[in-house]
């Protein structure tokens, strides 16, 4: 930010005009105008960070009954060491809190206090599915993907796997609900039609787990009356145990498609 000319820039009640040189640690100071019609010298981190955005006319606004969030202003306290306006508010709970101005308009304060743990819940309880198939789905498509250490990742990440970037991210798993919606009754995972894609909205489905062995890249897949199929899914029509129709189709006994 050193080198960096502000001149021009507004910033919330303040229009730089100019540098006027630095400060003793050789930060620069800018000359602004204030929507007052009044100029003041204020420093780049200032500036920049919004803890100054006026000549200080803000802070005389009188803000008797305006309300902030919870909070009503009741009356202008004085000014503290920092010289800073400080107001007495009343919280719609009912307790009294002094709040600093420029906290008061920057909505930076908007209660007693008392919404803090309500706050804090709504965060941590975004979408209330954390214990959900469809997110352990979701986060287990991105260990698989991303994670070298775990044990699946040489099949997936490791050979290119990837989940697409509308999955990642803080609104990652919302949008993952909104494409691919909830797992229907009877279905367990989450599949990808094309075994070498990737984990995106068109080319995923939610599938049963007979579904998802089928698509696997290392099945083997045979031809019997015409169609080709899993082992799996030839022992399941001959209703004959897997291991006997495997070691049938070793022996040629069923034409091998792959």
């Amino acid at each position: 930010m050193r080198g960096y000319d502000l001149t021009g820039k507004v910033f919330n009640r303040l229009t730089v005009i100019s540098q006027v040189g630095t400060n003793q640690h050789g930060t620069k100071l800018w000359l602004c105008q204030c929507v007052c019609g009044n100029q003041t010298t204020v420093r780049t981190g200032h500036l920049t960070s919004g803890s100054v955005s006026s000549c200080g006319c803000l802070y005389h606004e009188d803000l008797t009954g305006k309300i902030f969030g919870e909070l009503v202003a009741i009356e202008r306290m004085e000014n503290s060491n920092s010289n800073k306006t400080t107001w007495k508010c009343e919280c719609s709970c009912g307790n009294i809190k002094n709040v600093a101005a420029h906290h008061l308009k920057s909505g930076g304060v908007t209660s007693c206090g008392c919404k803090k743990g309500e706050i804090i819940s709504k965060k941590k309880t975004r979408h209330g599915m954390c214990h959900s198939k469809e997110h352990e789905a979701w986060c287990n498509m991105r260990r698989r993907c991303n994670d070298h250490s775990n044990i699946q990742y040489p099949h997936y990440g490791g050979r290119g796997i990837q989940v697409c970037d509308r999955w990642c991210g803080n609104d990652g798993f919302d949008n993952f609900i909104v494409d691919m919606g909830k797992c229907p009754e009877g279905k367990s995972s989450i599949d990808r039609i094309d075994n070498d894609g990737p984990y995106s909205p068109e080319n995923c489905r939610w599938a049963t787990s007979i579904e998802q062995a089928n698509n696997r890249s290392n099945n083997r897949r045979v031809s019997f009356g015409g169609d080709v199929m899993t082992v799996a899914d030839l022992s399941r029509r001959l209703n004959v145990d897997y291991e006997v129709v495997y070691r049938l189709v070793q022996r040629g006994v069923y034409a091998n498609c792959s």
